[in-house]
Order: structure tokens, then sequence, then C-alpha cells
């Protein structure tokens, strides 16, 4: 039989320190070398192999960048006042785990691991919106608008000028004329925030859904016609934007808009650009910014935290009047910090459930993303193993909520989405 050094090192647990062996676990036992622990001195948690514990890494950085910030304090740190346990579950359909019943902020500008909850709830309205649009023969475009900025501009002020200038942009009975001749049904837009060479790059994707498709002719006047005039509305608010301050992509249906590297769609790029790691010539995403700051670049954190504070109440996604009532009629409409509470697949296996003092224990120890991800591999005694050399109990199987309607109400009520 596996020691539990043997069995928390090397092929099950790479990252993990090698642990003693202690013949049987106990009170007395002396200190345990705790596995994931050195990540406070090393590199980020590698993004692929423990996708949790990079996630919660990111988490921690910003909490510390944003001090003030009670709510993200308190996300997936402690157990929801109406949840009984704090529950560690497994998804079949999404091969990972995560946490039930505890607090979550649903700040999708703030916290990574809410974010990334929030926006793929909302790729799939918006996939299935713009599915549904092409199936009964209508076309989308894909409009984005910006303008120009420099190093050292105030950020809250160039965001302001765009949401100002599309405000102007919109209005005026030349605008519902083309609106009419191009067949608009509605739109989708969302809010975007890069940093480059030039400063922060705020701007907005917006989704044109149509009735079908539209003539080449009429659209590209509208094209030049609407390009001029946004430029206009941007020197009306006091900014100003070059050749590069309108962009129109059209046919954007999920099949045509895939990146060369990666399964990366129309759907994706309105909903989840903040939450891409990248850092290209035109500049890093946020969620590059936050990664650099966990690696002690100081410089990105100051960034990271100005956008954090500016972009706070700001709308990420918003539909026209009526298009979500068309589109998804059976969708459940959630506000952003309900649908981080929300689990995407109902179809989970309980792994473990901990008093919420028993959780504070991995809290403290900074490994709730090292617990998720061998809660991952969907293993409820390995789990356990882990759980007790971190001296955490489990609450045994026959003190737990027996009727199946009270479990099945608890579920309803406090499982959260996958981490």
């Amino acid at each position: 039989m596996l020691t539990l050094s043997e069995r928390f090192s090397g092929e099950l647990l790479p990252w993990a320190s090698p642990l003693p062996s202690l013949g049987r676990i106990a009170k007395c036992s002396p200190p345990l070398a705790v596995p994931g622990r050195q990540r406070r001195t090393s590199t980020l948690p590698n993004r692929d192999t423990r996708p949790a514990a990079y996630r919660f890494a990111l988490q921690d950085t910003a909490r510390r960048l944003l001090p003030e910030e009670v709510r993200l304090h308190s996300c997936l740190r402690f157990r929801h006042a109406l949840a009984e346990t704090v529950d560690i579950r497994f998804s079949e359909e999404y091969q990972r785990a995560f946490y039930a019943g505890l607090q979550t902020c649903g700040s999708v500008w703030q916290c990574p691991i809410c974010a990334a909850k929030i926006s793929e709830r909302r790729r799939g309205e918006v996939s299935q919106a713009l599915d549904t649009c092409l199936r009964e023969g209508g076309r989308a475009f894909l409009v984005t608008l910006t303008v120009s900025h420099g190093v050292g501009d105030d950020l809250r002020r160039v965001l302001s000028q765009v949401r100002e200038a599309r405000a102007k942009w919109r209005k005026g009975k030349m605008w519902d004329k083309w609106m009419r001749r191009l067949g608009f049904i509605g739109s989708i837009r969302s809010l975007e925030n890069t940093h480059g060479a030039n400063g922060f790059h705020p701007h907005t994707h917006e989704l044109f859904l149509l009735s079908a498709d539209p003539d080449e002719a009429d659209v590209i006047e509208f094209e030049r016609w609407a390009s001029a005039k946004w430029r206009r509305c941007v020197e009306q608010v006091g900014g100003w934007a070059n050749e590069h301050g309108f962009n129109l992509q059209r046919d954007m249906s999920d099949a045509t808009y895939l990146d060369k590297d990666a399964e990366w769609n129309f759907s994706h790029e309105v909903t989840k650009s903040n939450l891409k790691n990248s850092h290209s010539k035109s500049g890093r995403s946020m969620n590059r910014l936050l990664h650099e700051a966990a690696e002690g670049d100081h410089e990105a954190g100051r960034l990271w935290a100005i956008y954090a504070k500016t972009f706070k109440g700001q709308r990420h996604i918003v539909w026209s009047d009526g298009l979500k009532k068309r589109y998804l009629p059976d969708v459940e409409q959630l506000s952003d910090e309900e649908a981080a509470q929300v689990a995407e697949d109902d179809a989970t296996q309980l792994l473990a459930s901990l008093e919420g003092s028993e959780f504070q224990k991995v809290v403290r120890l900074g490994l709730r993303g090292e617990v998720l991800d061998l809660a991952g591999q969907g293993d409820a005694f390995l789990l356990r193993e882990y759980l007790a050399v971190l001296d955490v109990d489990v609450i045994p199987a026959n003190k737990l909520v027996t009727s199946c309607q009270q479990v099945d109400s608890l579920q309803a009520l406090y499982t959260g989405p996958p981490t």
C-alpha cells in the first residue's frame, strides 16, 4: 500500500512537496510539508496542469491590489450564510471540480474566477442568439469602436469619450434610415480594455443582427458613412479618432470567426476578451496584466488596479431592447452576481463536505486551488486522504442530510458553477 508521502508526490501531484511517512495521522503528528505552499516564493502555477491553482493565485493577487474591495476579499473564502456546509463537487461533463456553498463577489472586472463563470454563461447566450439568427436566414456583422489615446491619458476620461461618442453615433434620422435599410433586428455590445504602447485602450465590440443578407453596395456605403460619423461624434465629446477608430467585420458566424491558434470564435470575442492571457503588438489584455502582477511586476499591478477601479460598475454585455426575449425566450435572465452562483452542470458528484471552520484551514494554507485540482480527478478517496494530511476534517456521510428532497433543495440553492 502506498504511503501518504508516495500518494501525494510524483505522478499524482507533481507539484507537491515530499511528505514524511507518518504511519497514521494524529493531532500530535509533527508539522507537515504542505503541498503547493512553495508557489508563494516561485512562479505562478501552470495554467494547463494546475488550472484551479492558477486562477486562485490570480484572485489572491487581485485581492492584494484592491484591499478596499470587501466583496472580492470574501469571494470563495467564506461559507454562504444560507449554506449548511462547504461542498467539493465534481462535474462529469466539465471534468473538473468546484466549491459549493461559498460566497461569491460576481465581479466580471475584478475577480478572475467569477469573471470566468459569468463570461462562459454570457458566451452561451450570445452564441445561441447568433446561431438562431443565422438559421432563420439572417446575417450579422461586428463593429468595433474606439478613440485615439496616448501614454498617460486618464482611463476614466478616455472611457467616457468612448461611451458618450457611441451614444451620439447611434442617434438621428439618418441612423434610423440606415437601420431600416440594412434590416437591423438588434445588437449585443461588449466592453473591453487592453494596454499597449499608447496606454489604455478601451473599446466596444458590437454585434449587429440583421434580418437578411444586405446588399453589398449598401454595406460599403454604410461603412463609409458610419466611420465618418464616428469621427465627428468623437470630436464632439472632446476626443479624436483616426482611421482605426471604426472597424466593421462582416459575416460574423461562429463558424467563420475562428482564431488561427485556438478554438476562439465570435461569441468568445464578444464575451470573454477580458479573460485572454495575451501579450501581442496590439497590447496586453487585463488578464495578462494581472498574470504579470502575480509574478512580481509592480508596474503591471499598478496598471491593473487602475483598470479594475475604473471599470467597476460598468456593464460588460448589453443587449438591445427585446433581443433576449426574441432569441432566448426560455433562458432564465440572471444578473452577474446570480450567474456567478449558478451551476452550469447539475449532474455533479459530491466528493466531500466541510464545516466552514474546516474550510478555513484550507484558506489559511493558501490551498483552495490545489484542493480543486486534486478533486478534478474525481476520486473522493484520494481527496479525503489529502484533506486528512492537511488536518482538515470531512463531515462523515452519516451526518449529512439524508432526505433526497432536502438534498435536492440544498443543491438548487447552494451549488456554484465550475471554476
